[in-house]
């Protein structure tokens, strides 16, 4: 993602406190409050490109 899209800010986290989610499936928070998941990481990326336009 940041190399196809650096004008997006991104930060990487080692845990955002949803505990156990991510032994569930892949998943990623955008803005302060939405979480974006999917089963694997490559349906999370499609989701992600959908987003982002």
């Amino acid at each position: 993602m940041k190399s196809k899209f650096p004008e997006l800010k991104h930060k990487k986290k080692d845990c955002l406190g949803n505990c156990k989610m991510c032994s569930r499936e892949f998943f990623v928070q955008v803005g302060k409050s939405k979480v974006v998941c999917e089963p694997s990481a490559k349906k999370l990326y499609k989701r992600l490109r959908e987003l982002i336009g």
